[in-house]
């Protein structure tokens, strides 16, 4: 899955829609067309996973890491973790957020079921679609103190 141009790829439908709703100077729209060109319209989807059989987690939770590692080596893999709500739990019994890239709902379903957790039947899954318009990511790579092979 690769994203060539994301704003060839993605256009700002809603923002372009509240625009046509107001009258507006040739200016204005010209400002607003600019602004939408420049979203990032960056699409993830987010598969929430919960905890329906925590006693099958310790079973598991090798496999789905493994899976977890694949997704990220192939990039597919946006982020991953538990969810830090609810307090004193034990494992297996947090629910987690998983955000992937995918070009569909279908493709994010099918790489939600190949999850360990979830064709196991340990967890059930959600899935949502997100478009990431604004936001920042910052990057340090920092080559010094690791071993050769964590340097890829």
């Amino acid at each position: 899955m690769k994203f060539a141009n994301l704003r060839q790829m993605f256009l700002a439908p809603s923002l372009l829609a509240l625009a046509s709703a107001f009258p507006a100077t040739q200016a204005q729209e010209t400002d607003i067309a600019s602004l939408a060109a420049s979203l990032a319209n960056f699409e993830i989807w987010l598969i929430e996973s919960t905890p329906v059989r925590p006693e099958q987690f310790p079973d598991v939770i090798a496999e789905h890491l493994e899976y977890q590692f694949m997704l990220e080596r192939e990039g597919i893999m946006f982020a991953a973790g538990p969810l830090i709500e609810g307090g004193d739990v034990g494992p297996g019994e947090r629910p987690g957020l998983i955000a992937i890239r995918a070009e569909s709902l279908e493709e994010a379903t099918a790489i939600a079921e190949a999850d360990p957790m979830h064709s196991s039947g340990t967890r059930t899954y959600s899935i949502r679609g997100w478009r990431i318009n604004e936001g920042s990511i910052n990057v340090t790579i920092k080559l010094s103190g690791q071993n050769r092979s964590e340097i890829n």
